[in-house]
């Protein structure tokens, strides 16, 4: 009984221990369960690691809340108002290099976004609506030139798809409605030598090059 007691009081001792020097628990029995009405307040994993920075105002986000990596890099950046995103929004990779940008409103993406390559260049351009693609987008190789011009209608793929070699040579075209390709052509050097209404290109010399119909296909 006098070892198992003595076992006792050394992990009891050990836990309290660790209880004193966990930054995760010394923050979670100071808050408790409740978000704190008004301040600065900080997030760490089981490790101590800090994972957010984040500021409350009549118990809601407010101000600038940072997020981090477990390596202790930042990994983003927002700023909220009454607990809403609302403005410029950015993220990283770990490496310390910009991964995104985005505007928020009302807690939703709006108006152009941008994504970036790990090793900082521009890798596409989209235009945002309630957290929507909606308009045009672009996506580029590294080198900086355009590999891929969409466009979508709240989500959906609508319109022309063009694909281009890092040349700048089209190599594909593409007709959406709703989301539904109702057209292709494949390109060549520029040259067109294939196309289908069906997406399943069909080979041959090459085709008329009259703009594809918008119209879609009769379904059999």
């Amino acid at each position: 009984m006098r070892v198992f007691a003595a076992l006792m009081l050394t992990f009891l001792m050990a836990a309290g221990a660790h209880a004193a020097t966990d930054p995760a628990r010394q923050q979670a029995e100071i808050r408790g369960t409740q978000s704190p009405a008004d301040g600065p307040w900080n997030v760490y994993d089981k490790n101590g690691a800090l994972l957010r920075e984040e500021n409350y105002q009549s118990y809601r986000l407010s101000g600038e809340v940072r997020s981090f990596y477990p390596s202790g890099a930042l990994k983003d950046r927002s700023i909220y108002v009454d607990g809403k995103r609302v403005g410029p929004s950015k993220t990283y990779y770990e490496n310390g290099a910009l991964q995104n940008e985005f505007v928020y409103a009302d807690n939703t993406i709006t108006g152009l976004a941008k994504h970036y390559f790990d090793t900082g260049e521009l890798e596409s351009l989209a235009n945002y609506t309630n957290s929507n693609l909606d308009g045009e987008k672009k996506i580029f190789f590294k080198s900086g030139a355009l590999n891929k011009d969409l466009n979508y209608k709240i989500g959906v793929l609508n319109g022309t798809v063009l694909t281009y070699d890092q040349s700048g040579k089209l190599l594909m075209e593409e007709k959406y409605t709703n989301g539904e390709m109702v057209g292709r052509r494949d390109y060549t050097k520029d040259e067109l030598v294939s196309q289908s209404t069906t997406g399943s290109p069909q080979g041959g010399k090459p085709l008329d090059k009259s703009p594809i119909s918008s119209k879609p296909l009769e379904k059999k």
